[in-house]
């Protein structure tokens, strides 16, 4: 009850039998096409708009329902390390007074979409001899994520750190290499709440990544006439074995930035029809 959208789309499924012989190769391909926007948003005037993970409905008429949005950083202060940003248009590092001048839309950077545009999966089968051999990968493009990075709070109080602490600025002329800020003692949350929420921790989330593979061998054409098995297959599974490849050079999987993925799971056994 806070917004109105409108949105579109196209599933397109083809499947094509690129060699059919006693060796069949077959390829099945999905492909998904998504585009929605907010119509309009209602929110009491003189808000303050705050930027989040995507996961909200974005404020920004024209742009995507779910989009990432962000301060804007003016990158690191060459001399203490500390994250700028922008307030009326001029750089600055009072955070809060940043916060709470985001009382429009206008005052966030939009850096795309959270959700995918363009996603779907690849498959080829292959047989021969009773032998068959299936992979699958899946893809997801024209997306963007929020990444998690140091947050000094959380490590001074909970010694909860990052591996970005290895990438924080500590001498002047980092700010040319790292967007990290540097550790400064005592704290200022309203600085590390800053960082985290500008768009120096923002990725893309394009990535493609192998699902699973299938390997088979069908017994029946051994079986004698009075066999006990219509069917006898032996097969060996692999499958959610990571990403063949990703847009961001973090080595960040864009589905589980701030968790553990979903395991590889491998599987061997009978399937048999009586």
């Amino acid at each position: 009850n806070i917004a109105s959208m409108e949105g579109n789309g196209l599933d397109l499924t083809l499947r094509s039998k690129n060699i059919d012989g006693a060796f069949k190769w077959e390829t099945n391909l999905l492909l998904s096409l998504y585009k929605d926007e907010t119509t309009s948003y209602f929110y009491p005037q003189g808000s303050v708009y705050s930027p989040g993970f995507g996961n909200g409905i974005s404020p920004m008429v024209g742009k995507p329902l779910y989009a990432i949005l962000s301060y804007k950083s003016a990158g690191l202060d060459p001399a203490t390390g500390d994250p700028r940003g922008y307030l009326n248009k001029q750089v600055s590092e009072d955070y809060y007074s940043i916060y709470y001048a985001a009382t429009s839309v206008d005052s966030l950077m939009y850096n795309g979409p959270s959700t995918p545009r363009i996603f779907g999966s690849v498959g080829n089968s292959f047989s021969w001899k009773g032998f068959s051999l299936t992979a699958y990968i899946s893809y997801k493009l024209g997306y963007y994520f929020r990444k998690e990075s140091i947050n000094y709070d959380l490590l001074f109080n909970q010694g909860i750190g990052n591996s970005d602490f290895s990438k924080r600025w500590q001498h002047p002329g980092d700010e040319l290499k790292t967007q990290v800020p540097s550790m400064v003692y005592p704290n200022i949350g309203g600085r590390d709440n800053f960082y985290a929420l500008s768009n120096a921790t923002v990725l893309k989330g394009d990535n493609i990544r192998l699902q699973f593979i299938n390997l088979s061998y069908d017994f029946t054409r051994w079986l004698n006439s009075k066999k006990l098995f219509k069917m006898l297959q032996l097969y060996i599974n692999a499958s959610n074995l990571g990403i063949i490849w990703k847009a961001n050079k973090e080595n960040i999987d864009p589905d589980f930035p701030s968790s553990m993925p979903t395991p590889k799971t491998y599987a061997i056994g009978l399937r048999a029809n009586f």
